[in-house]
């Protein structure tokens, strides 16, 4: 049984997204195991995740929450609070960023947080930047990057890998049965420590197999 971990944006969900999902369906139904792995949270995720898609896992915000296929919560990694205090204060007084968006877990009672998010204006990427080196030497206990549209906050220990880890304890597998694919910076810890294919077109900055789609890597592993 092999586990295939794939990143969404760019690289599950793109142009090929039918002919992805196809792929998915019959790796799985061949009895192997399907990740995704996106800097989503589960919410963002689900707004662009196909319901005829037959997956195993989600791993959201960058591996601070996992998700069985029932959207079960099954792994989480917290932001202390007084971090979570701490980086809204300085993401609120700064004006390149727009609403702060926490995501709690699935008790919304405990109000524990795993990521923040918030919009930043692409002008003033440069600015945001800034402020995220900034955020990064006062608490460095967070990890973060800035997305296309948004600067993302997690606990620092927090990666896909990490959560891939956690999945490797689960479902009792071998780490060279694990396949992952992506396209970007945040999907370069799982790349590197699994059997990792990227993107024809990525913006990683180091060499690794590429492919032109998630299919396209499904028909070799099969």
């Amino acid at each position: 049984m092999k586990l295939l971990v794939s990143d969404f944006d760019g690289t599950l969900f793109n142009d090929h997204y039918k002919e992805n999902i196809e792929a998915v369906n019959r790796f799985v139904d061949a009895g192997n195991l399907f990740a995704i792995a996106t800097g989503r949270d589960l919410n963002r995720l689900l707004k662009d995740l196909d319901r005829n898609l037959k997956f195993n896992y989600l791993i959201c915000s960058d591996g601070a929450v996992i998700y069985d296929s029932h959207f079960n919560e099954i792994y989480r990694s917290d932001i202390a609070p007084k971090v979570v205090d701490g980086v809204c204060e300085i993401l609120r007084v700064n004006d390149c960023f727009g609403d702060i968006d926490l995501i709690e877990g699935a008790n919304m009672n405990d109000r524990k947080i795993s990521a923040i998010y918030a919009p930043y204006d692409e002008g003033k990427a440069e600015m945001a930047n800034y402020a995220l080196s900034c955020l990064q030497k006062r608490f460095p206990q967070i990890h973060g990057y800035l997305s296309t549209h948004y600067i993302n906050i997690t606990n620092r220990t927090v990666t896909k890998s990490s959560a891939i880890h956690q999945l490797l304890e689960l479902e009792k597998l071998n780490p060279v049965l694990v396949y992952t694919i992506g396209d970007d910076q945040n999907d370069r810890e799982m790349l590197l420590d699994f059997i990792g294919c990227a993107m024809v077109q990525n913006d990683l900055d180091f060499s690794t197999p590429v492919v032109k789609s998630v299919a396209e890597l499904i028909q070799i592993l099969l």
